[in-house]
């Protein structure tokens, strides 16, 4: 039994149990099955009908339509000697069950296309495969450990021996790069002595065998380890063929987070996984695998950005908040109700995702134990050298262990560098992670915070102003708030010192409550996931970048949660960002800017000339 961020509990049984607990599938709100066949799940499916409990049944590749049981389609039947018939009466089976069930959920919307046919019209939800927190952490733990020995690692990381034909559409290809660049190695994967990947089909590869290294195979919560070795990951598949075309982004993500881009098939999921040029390459024939393959042998510039565009890409679409959200808007579509009509409005009318704007810095510290953390704290920094110690002496003062530290100097013209470079020599080891990096120019503290954002290996992100300080028990207690309830962002009470004793943050959370002004300040553990979904922070100078990005956050409709505890401290002073804002004009600017683009806004305050819709 597990929780679930949502807040549910699921019990996950194999169906041969299921049939021992009926009692506990009666009393169930919901049942999901996966992959099983009617003869193995017919008494639950029974059960669960005669209880009145929705059965949703999931499945993640073509496995219901038995007339493409045949080597035409699944080259797995040619390589393992399958029997077409026998193939064909397990799709079968599972068709059966597909269709006495409730409603069905698919991982790309090719596949649920091909389960709503197959099945009579049966509502098929999209519920898209992703990675979760773990998978991530070690995901950016092992990139940050990629080997150093010069060899540029082509990978194709095939977890069975069912993908020949698919290789077949890159292997003149990637023979060709292997003969032409030495530097290079094709990396595979093999179980004991069952190699997934038999290259004696492909006589490319002949006298090539010292160009080949075979890695064991490995548990799939080991595969970032491997993946991340990559420079370059390949991911063909049979284009037009409809089980090839049914298959997820897996691939592409699991690269993606481990900064490695991937020349892939143009499948309808993988095309629109990656934007062609940018975040990877599609490549239909043979001629286009082999001039993708060469700028991204010849350029390791041109491998590192499209590696880092397709993680920024990622972060979102199979991230775990995403995922949550649309597991629970499937759940409210299935309960029926107003609920459902909801939930179907925002499912279908999901914005994409917006772009980051970044810009150019360079490295002043890089300290790196290549360990994984759960959270960062990042500092936009920015002519502060008389404060800035008391802020880092608090973050280093975090509970939490497991803690990463990123500083993005804004091109200061005081000491700020270079305090912070002394405080970190005394205090590097206190973290698993601790980069200084400066702009190249000054950008204003949108871009700082949106460089300090992109910088971080951690799903979760604290951002720390230099004059303000966290509380010992900040990261610990909004992370864990923020993670078990899957939310885009918690935030807590804050308490005003110096110039002012007052409390900040004491609204519970709800958008409606940003109509008339800001309530939350910078300081909340956010989420990189709904960062990177809508585009960061302003970067308009004119102030109230905190205000812009939770209406961002709120026009998205993203989740977010108070922790009703004093976890941090406020500095008021004269030189502060709110009090550099609070000029007449300039209000009234920021005013009229945020309610232009925000319409549902409108706000109160008289020292901007604002009138409310009811003067």
């Amino acid at each position: 039994m597990g929780h679930h961020p949502l807040g549910y509990e699921a019990t996950i049984l194999h169906h041969a149990q299921a049939n021992k607990q009926l009692e506990l599938i009666a009393k169930a709100k919901l049942l999901f099955i996966w992959r099983a066949r009617f003869p193995d799940v017919r008494e639950i499916i029974e059960v669960a009908r005669s209880s009145n409990v929705p059965i949703i049944y999931d499945i993640d590749d073509l496995m219901v339509r038995p007339e493409l049981a045949t080597a035409q389609y699944i080259d797995a039947i040619r390589f393992n000697n399958f029997k077409p018939e026998i193939v064909a009466k397990q799709y079968g089976e599972t068709l059966q069950a597909m269709a006495a069930s409730d409603f069905c959920t698919a991982t790309t919307a090719e596949l649920a296309w091909q389960m709503r046919k197959a099945s009579n019209r049966t509502a098929t939800f999209v519920l898209p495969n992703g990675y979760d927190h773990e998978i991530y952490m070690k995901s950016r733990a092992s990139a940050r450990r990629k080997p150093t020995d010069g060899v540029i690692r082509i990978g194709y990381a095939s977890g069975s021996r069912t993908h020949q034909a698919d290789f077949r559409l890159c292997a003149s290809a990637v023979g060709s790069a292997l003969r032409q660049f030495p530097e290079t190695k094709l990396v595979l994967f093999r179980r004991n002595q069952t190699v997934t990947l038999d290259l004696n089909e492909f006589p490319e590869f002949e006298g090539l065998e010292d160009r080949i290294e075979w890695r064991a195979f490995v548990d799939l919560r080991d595969l970032p380890e491997e993946v991340s070795r990559f420079d370059i990951n390949l991911a063909p598949l049979e284009a037009g063929n409809p089980f090839c075309e049914s298959k997820s982004e897996l691939k592409v993500f699991e690269a993606a987070i481990c900064d490695v881009p991937t020349i892939a098939s143009p499948t309808g999921p993988f095309s629109r996984s990656m934007v062609n040029g940018e975040t990877g390459f599609l490549a239909k024939n043979e001629s286009e695998w082999g001039g993708a393959l060469n700028l991204l042998i010849s350029d390791a510039g041109l491998r590192r950005n499209m590696g880092r565009k397709a993680h920024r890409l990622a972060l979102w679409h199979w991230g775990p908040t995403r995922r949550a959200e649309v597991l629970q808007s499937i759940i409210d579509q299935i309960g029926g109700g107003r609920a459902a009509a909801r939930a179907a409005r925002i499912a279908f009318a999901e914005p994409p995702a917006s772009p980051v704007p970044l810009h150019e810095h360079r490295i002043v510290v890089d300290h790196d134990r290549k360990r994984p953390s759960d959270v960062t704290v990042i500092i936009p920094l920015f002519n502060y050298e008389s404060v800035v110690t008391e802020a880092l002496d608090s973050v280093a003062g975090q509970t939490m262990q497991e803690l990463d530290l990123v500083i993005v100097d804004d091109a200061s013209t005081d000491r700020s560098l270079e305090r912070v470079k002394t405080w970190v020599a005394q205090n590097h080891d206190r973290f698993n992670r601790l980069l200084v990096v400066q702009h190249v120019e000054n950008q204003g503290l949108g871009a700082s915070r949106n460089t300090a954002f992109d910088l971080p290996d951690t799903l979760y992100v604290m951002p720390l102003h230099p004059d303000n300080r966290l509380l010992p028990r900040c990261c610990s207690a909004l992370f864990e708030r923020a993670k078990n309830e899957a939310a885009a962002f918690a935030y807590s009470v804050i308490q005003q010192f110096g110039a002012g004793n007052g409390q900040m943050g004491k609204k519970p959370y709800r958008a409606a409550s940003l109509i008339p002004a800001n309530y939350i300040d910078a300081m909340a553990m956010v989420s990189k996931e709904a960062w990177a979904y809508v585009g960061g922070y302003s970067e308009k100078r004119r102030g109230w970048q905190d205000y812009e990005f939770w209406c961002r956050l709120a026009d998205r409709g993203l989740y977010g949660l108070q922790v009703n505890e004093v976890l941090a401290e406020y500095r008021v002073h004269a030189q502060s960002m709110r009090s550099a804002t609070d000029g007449a004009r300039n209000k009234a600017e920021l005013v009229a800017d945020l309610e232009d683009s925000y319409p549902w806004l409108s706000i109160l305050d008289a020292r901007s000339g604002h009138r409310t819709p009811s003067d």
